[in-house]
């Protein structure tokens, strides 16, 4: 048996083996985050999952914009007291 080898293929070959070795490489990179992100949020309660943090960011939001009303009123009887 005789195994023809075209040696002007090499070249596409070494292409593909390199095109798939990046696409190997970014899906284990984002299992391994992935992976990470469940260890921390999930298994020691380190990180806080991503609704935690959503209602957290709501509420400092509403903290936000109730000082910026407070501190308006405060300006406006200062205003008017003067």
């Amino acid at each position: 048996m005789v195994i023809k080898f075209n040696i002007e293929k090499i070249p596409v070959v070494i292409e593909k083996l390199i095109q798939s070795s990046q696409m190997w490489h970014a899906e284990v990179l984002r299992k391994l985050q992935w992976d990470a992100v469940e260890f921390l949020q999930e298994e020691i309660r380190y990180l806080p999952a991503l609704a935690e943090v959503e209602i957290f960011y709501d509420e400092v939001n509403q903290v936000q914009c109730q000082t910026q009303m407070l501190l308006e009123k405060l300006d406006n009887i200062q205003t008017s007291h003067t």
